[in-house]
């Protein structure tokens, strides 16, 4: 029996593409056409396997395992992390306001309610009113964020970002004089040292310069 005859008795995965050209080498010249091509298929169905298995995994190959999870699953993972975020925050909040009583804890707590829960609970409801152009309804309640902001600032400057969302919005309705009011009103009680100095009172400038090219006729 021929090498040919004896590596085609083999199952097809024991056939290997060294072995393949052997024959090829060796036999083909003896042997008809057909019968080399069907010792070639077998091997040639499996070489996408040897391969995989023989191929370092580089940077370009390799699957990192966040690429696996979908934007959709990343989103909802955010949004059950807020979510817990706020329900421990709300929680805190009621425990300090129920278990001191009169305490320091507890009138620190009432400072920062607004509408029954801390002020910086509020962030979603602003963003989203804001979105929807509700104008009014969200400056009213900004209004009672910064409020309870500055009450809550224990020396520092208070959460700007109540701050900002009103500047966003007063902008957006052409009014710069309470754009511009807003901001003034932060930076009164900003300390020297705040990070957020800079940023603000270049929202300042920035406001100052609009109101007077929109008092000036062009």
């Amino acid at each position: 029996m021929g090498l040919l005859d004896r590596l085609l008795k083999r199952r097809p995965k024991a056939l290997t593409v060294s072995m393949v050209e052997q024959v090829q080498v060796e036999r083909a010249p003896m042997e008809p056409l057909t019968k080399v091509l069907s010792a070639v298929a077998p091997a040639a169905a499996h070489l996408p396997v040897l391969l995989a298995r023989t191929a370092p995994q580089t940077a370009s190959t390799a699957v990192e395992p966040s690429a696996l999870v979908s934007v959709e699953d990343r989103r909802e993972h955010r949004h059950a992390a807020r979510q817990a975020h706020v329900a421990d925050a709300q929680h805190r909040h009621e425990q300090e306001l129920q278990g001191k009583g009169e305490g320091a804890d507890a009138h620190a707590a009432r400072g920062r309610t607004v509408r029954g829960k801390p002020y910086y609970l509020w962030v979603e409801t602003i963003e989203q009113l804001k979105r929807e152009a509700r104008h009014e309804e969200v400056l009213a309640l900004l209004y009672e964020c910064i409020a309870a902001a500055e009450r809550d600032r224990r020396g520092g400057a208070p959460a700007p970002a109540y701050t900002e969302h009103a500047a966003i919005v007063h902008r957006k309705m052409g009014d710069h004089d309470a754009e511009i009011a807003v901001i003034k009103r932060w930076l009164r009680l900003a300390p020297e040292n705040e990070p957020k100095l800079a940023r603000m009172s270049d929202r300042l400038t920035k406001a100052s310069a609009l109101q007077e090219r929109k008092r000036v006729p062009s």
